[in-house]
Formats: structure tokens, C-alpha cells, sequence
């Protein structure tokens, strides 16, 4: 299957206080289409954990021009752009129950060793993996986020249990909900988010009680936010892009 398609209902308790789907269901949803994609190509999980391997996010755009209201079903169309050593770029489209294109993603994975916890070729592996290389998600991403010396210390995050996945350390939509929730609800009643970029640089495990939130306003539209340990080490770095909302 070359390219992997997946529909989704979108109900109420995805939603916002608009009654449109939050950004990060759709972040779920897509990395759903994308564990789909990956089992049908006989590389998903549980083939790569028989050799020692797991895959991992690296980074994330995802792009909105319209977003779906509850009872919509959305289509997702999923694909590879690029296998280049240990790397894959993943390619999204989402479309609305009128097949209108209204949103794509870009994304990077690599290959980790389960023992060593460094990058593996994927090698054979994708040869049963068909390559798009000249269809992309969203154009020039996705995006490599530098580090801002500008930011300034914005809040303390307390993980808790919820905030774990089974693989026992944060999961990545973990991140952007806490970003996310760090603006005032008031916030939503006037723009809505029309762009996330995001680097998955570390992982957080239950060794971590707090987690420091950093944060610098580049404009009116434009925020960058990055998330700290209790070492100082950044694990993830986010920018969003906002528009004022219809």
C-alpha cells in the first residue's frame, strides 16, 4: 500500500471551547495513521522490537487552514517522502468529509537501538517502504527549531501519572498540551492555532517530578516555548503560529 488512508469521527470530548478539534487530537490522530501505515508495511513495533529497535519522533508540523467540528469525520493520507540512513520522512494530509484538503503535517523518525539508545540504519527495512519524494505535507517542513537564548522562565509543571505511556516516559502530546495550556483560556476566544512546529529532542522519564517551561514572544502571532529538566537539558522545543479566528 503506497499511500495509507484512515478516517476518524471527531467527537466532543476532542474538542475545543469552539466546538472545533483541538490541535492535539489531531497530533494523535495523525501519529495514529502513522502506526497504521507502519503495521502494514510489516514495520511497526512489535516487527522492530524482535531486532532490538523502536521507532522515535524527532520532529513535528503540522498545519491547519480549516478545522473540523464535532460529528465531522475526517480522512488522513499518510506516506514517506525519504528514507535516509536512519532516518524517515512521514507525509500527511487531512481532508474533510467533503474531500476538501484542509490541513497537512511533516514529519521526521528515526530508528533507536532498544540496548544502546542510538540511531540504527533502517538498512532493509525499507525496501517495503515506497518513497513520495516529491509530495510533501506541508512545504519546507519539517522544521529544525534552533535554541533562543531570549526565553525567560514561565512555570514549574508537576508530571504526574497520566502523563506517562507504557514505554514508562512522557508521551510527546504530553508536550504540546502543556504549551498549550500555558495561555489564557481568553486567548481562544480571539485566534486560533494555524501552524505548530515541534522538536522532540529528549525523552522525560519517571525519574522527573517537575518540568520547566520556557517561553518568549516573538510577535503578536508567533510564540516559541521550550521545556527544561531538572538538569537544565532541553527536551522539547515548540513555535506556534497564530491567526485571529473567524
Amino acid at each position: 500500500m503506497d499511500i495509507y488512508k484512515e478516517k476518524f469521527r471527531i467527537h466532543s470530548y476532542q474538542a475545543d471551547i469552539n466546538g472545533k478539534l483541538q490541535i492535539t487530537a489531531i497530533c494523535n490522530k495523525l501519529q495514529e495513521a502513522a502506526v497504521g501505515h507502519v503495521e502494514v508495511l510489516g514495520v511497526g513495533s512489535g516487527h522492530l522490537h524482535e531486532s532490538g529497535l523502536f521507532w522515535v519522533l524527532s520532529r513535528f508540523s503540522v498545519s491547519i487552514d480549516q478545522y473540523p467540528i464535532v460529528g465531522d469525520e475526517i480522512e488522513i493520507q499518510t506516506w514517506i517522502s525519504a528514507i535516509r540512513g536512519p532516518f524517515s520522512e512521514r507525509e500527511f494530509y487531512i481532508y474533510s468529509q467533503e474531500g476538501n484538503l484542509i490541513g497537512g503535517a511533516s514529519t521526521l523518525w528515526f530508528v533507536l537501538s532498544e540496548k544502546t539508545r542510538k540511531p540504527q540504519k533502517i538498512g532493509k527495512m525499507g525496501e517495503n517502504m515506497p518513497v513520495f519524494p516529491d509530495r510533501k505535507g506541508v512545504k519546507n517542513k519539517p522544521l529544525k527549531i534552533s535554541s533562543t537564548k531570549g526565553a525567560h522562565f514561565l512555570k514549574k509543571i508537576k508530571i504526574r501519572y497520566s502523563d506517562f505511556d507504557f514505554n514508562r516516559h512522557v508521551n510527546n502530546v504530553k508536550y504540546v498540551e502543556w504549551v498549550i495550556d500555558s495561555n489564557d483560556v481568553s486567548r481562544f476566544g480571539e485566534q486560533e492555532i494555524a501552524e505548530i512546529d515541534m522538536n522532540f529532542i529528549g525523552e522525560t522519564t519517571e525519574n522527573e517530578d517537575f518540568i520547566h517551561l520556557f517561553y518568549d514572544e516573538k510577535s503578536k502571532t508567533l510564540d516559541y516555548h521550550a521545556l527544561r529538566n531538572s538538569q537544565g537539558t532541553e527536551v522539547f522545543r515548540m513555535i506556534t503560529t497564530w491567526r485571529k479566528l473567524n
